[in-house]
């Protein structure tokens, strides 16, 4: 037979959020809108609290541990501005790369614009 109402047949000894749906035999949601990355151990979908604790906690320990310094505190939303500095390109690359409209990039993409030397002496 297929799988339980639960598991797809075959998928025994998962870890994650997929322990957690089995572990509460919640049924696994078929509309893609309904799926969730990470559940927390209830089973809930997570609120933006959790990552946002979770970072916070992150940073304090790497400052604390001389990881990074206070001046060098970053958020997660910075990760996708430096994606967008770092990725190799003109600016439509990084504009692709970032799924974001034009007015957008100027806030996303804080590389500094190259140009050639002058010829002037």
């Amino acid at each position: 037979m297929a799988g339980s109402w639960y598991q797809p047949s075959g998928q025994k000894g998962r870890h994650g959020s997929f322990a957690v749906i089995e572990r509460r035999q919640q049924p696994l949601q078929l509309r893609l809108e309904a799926r969730f990355l990470f559940l927390p151990e209830d089973g809930e979908p997570l609120t933006k609290d959790g990552p946002d604790s979770a970072w916070q906690r992150l940073i304090k320990a790497s400052i604390r541990d001389g990881v990074i310094s206070d001046e060098q505190r970053f958020n997660l939303h910075d990760l996708k501005r430096q994606g967008g500095t770092d990725t190799e390109g003109n600016v439509a690359d990084k504009q692709t790369a970032l799924g974001v409209s034009p007015a957008m990039m100027k806030v996303y993409d804080l590389s500094v614009p190259r140009v050639k030397p002058s010829d002037v002496t």
